[in-house]
């Protein structure tokens, strides 16, 4: 059973340090895998190794929508992860 969210001001404003420390956890571990995944879906199925060498075995494309991605989950994450208005879980 799901609990609601609540917040933080139970705590005197402040997220527990291990709620903490169990948040950033957690965000490091799906960061790491939807990093992963972006990888697979923009580079990884590329069977085709292009031997250009100003721009290497991928496309600039693929480089510019993976790194644009990463940037959109990072800024998402962050913002998931440093939230200190709402007590988790």
């Amino acid at each position: 059973m799901l609990r609601r969210l609540r917040p933080a001001a139970d705590h005197g404003g402040r997220v527990p340090i291990v709620r903490r420390a169990l948040r950033l956890s957690l965000s490091l571990l799906l960061l790491a895998a939807v990093a992963a995944a972006l990888w697979w879906a923009w580079m990884g199925w590329d069977e085709e190794y292009y031997t250009d060498p100003a721009t290497g075995p991928y496309r600039p494309w693929q480089v510019i929508g993976c790194v644009l991605s990463l940037v959109v989950v990072a800024v998402l994450d962050a913002g998931w992860s440093t939230a200190s208005s709402w007590a988790w879980p």
